[in-house]
Parts: structure tokens; C-alpha cells; sequence
């Protein structure tokens, strides 16, 4: 979006009249032609009309003044296009849940096709439109999109492993659990699964004392933490994981958990040993 004609490159071939939207067929929707009313192609059509006319003024106006076009009126106009489009295709796959998605193969194969068009378009816009790309961000896409069931699976094993009188063990598949919803940034829930046996253990008590203490990285970024923020913010939570990871004996399960919190160095990284 530099001005200058620089929206004409958003319609290749189109003019002012025409708009056009993709219905998964390569259909062009000429200015006039009536949509199923409520169907998401008429409304994905009814954005993008929107977008372009806004499209237009900005670059009429940069045509009749001759000014540069404002990078953050542009962006912004991008960004809000871009995030009502992810919420349209959100809200039909939904739709289809609610529906006979489960037991009905065409619906299914209409769901599946929207999870990966909105999961495309969400990565899309972290890394292209997104003014600053968000390494949270990423990993809670990801989340969303690949680990949901994994998550909650990994989440019920966990609960279901704490009313075992042998869940601290060190061969206890509940801390393989409890490490994979760390590396997936779920720190209310690996809290909330250790307060289980914080009173039976003084190493995992002061292990929730430091989660409390502590900001996941999604807090971090709902916050808008700085850059300059995070990066303290990074350091000390590592510095603080280091501190117990001295205190704590190195055959406790714990120490695996505190190892991902104190991070690693670049060597290790390198050499995959972290």
C-alpha cells in the first residue's frame, strides 16, 4: 500500500465495478450479482467491497494531493480486512460444528477445507500484514490449529495421573505431560496441576511458587509488552530458573519442567540438546 496506484495490484484486471471474491472455484462476482444472502461467500464479498472502497479513497486522495500515502492509515486498513476475514471463516466453521459436521461427510469435508483456509490465513497475516510478528503469537496459532486435541489430552492424563499416590515419581508419565503443556506455553494449567502435590513435596511447592511469580509468554504479548520489555522480562524468569535449578537436586523430576523455564545456551541449542 505505497500510493500512487499501488491498490490496482489488489484487483489484476478488474475495474472500478468489479469485485471479486473467491468461492473456492475461481468465480468472479461482477458489480450487480446477487448472492445467496448469509452465505459466506456473499459475506467474504461484502468485506472485501468494503475494503476496496476504502482502498480507493485512500489512493484517490493520494492521487489529488500528491502526498505520500500514511503507512499507518494503510496498515491499519489491512490489518482490520485481514482480522474480519480470519473472524468470517472462524464463525462458518463453527457454524458447521454445530451442525452435522461429525456424522455427515460432505459437511466434514467442508469443515476440514475451512480449518485449513483459516489456519493458512491466519499464519499469512502474523507473518505478512502483522506489523510485529509474535513469536507467542505464533506458538498459540500453532496451538490452535495443530495441537487443541493434544492439549486437552495431554491436560486430562495429567488430572487423571494426580490422584495416583505415585504421580511424583520420577517414572511418572505425568511429568511428560506436565513438560509438554510447558513447552506449549499452558503455565495456568501446569500451575494448577502441580498445586495438587505442592503440599506433599517442598521441591514441586517452591517450583509453584515460582509460576506464580512468573508471566506466560501470551500474557506477556496481551500485556504489549516492549520489546525491551520482554527481553528483561526473559531474562530474569531464566535467571530465576537457573537460581532453582541450583537448588534443587538434579534426579528430581522437576528439574526437566525448570530446564525449560532457564532456557538454553546457543551451543546446546545448536548441538539440539536443549
Amino acid at each position: 500500500l505505497k500510493g500512487g496506484g499501488a491498490f490496482d495490484s489488489l484487483i489484476p484486471g478488474a475495474s472500478d465495478d468489479t469485485v471479486v471474491a473467491a468461492n473456492g472455484r475461481g468465480t468472479s462476482f461482477e458489480a450487480g450479482h446477487k448472492l445467496p444472502p448469509g452465505s459466506l461467500v456473499s459475506r467474504l464479498n461484502s468485506k472485501f467491497c468494503k475494503f476496496q472502497v476504502q482502498a480507493k479513497r485512500i489512493q484517490d486522495h493520494v492521487e489529488a494531493t500528491q502526498m505520500p500515502v500514511d503507512s499507518g492509515l494503510a496498515e491499519d486498513l489491512l490489518q482490520h480486512y485481514s482480522c474480519s476475514i480470519a473472524e468470517e471463516l472462524r464463525q462458518a466453521r463453527d457454524e458447521l460444528r454445530r451442525g452435522k459436521w461429525d456424522i455427515d461427510p460432505s459437511v466434514r469435508e467442508d469443515h476440514d477445507m475451512l480449518c485449513v483456509c483459516l489456519a493458512v490465513w491466519e499464519l499469512v497475516h502474523e507473518l505478512a500484514v502483522s506489523t510485529a510478528p509474535s513469536a507467542a503469537r505464533l506458538l498459540h496459532w500453532y496451538n490452535r490449529h495443530y495441537l487443541e486435541e493434544e492439549i486437552a489430552e495431554w491436560w486430562q492424563k495429567a488430572s487423571q495421573s494426580t490422584s495416583d499416590g505415585e504421580a511424583l515419581e520420577p517414572d511418572s508419565p505425568f511429568w511428560e505431560y506436565l513438560i509438554r503443556l510447558t513447552l506449549a506455553d499452558c503455565r495456568h494449567e501446569v500451575l494448577s496441576l502441580l498445586q495438587h502435590a505442592a503440599k506433599a513435596d517442598p521441591q514441586v511447592a517452591r517450583v509453584c511458587e515460582f509460576l506464580r511469580r512468573i508471566p506466560s509468554l501470551m500474557e506477556m504479548e496481551q500485556a504489549q509488552a516492549s520489546k525491551v520489555e520482554l527481553h528483561e522480562a526473559m531474562g530474569e524468569i531464566q535467571d530465576r530458573a537457573r537460581r532453582l535449578l541450583a537448588e534443587e537436586p538434579s534426579q528430581h523430576p522437576v528439574h526437566k519442567l525448570l530446564e525449560i523455564y532457564a532456557g538454553s545456551t546457543l551451543s546446546g541449542f545448536e548441538a539440539n540438546e536443549d
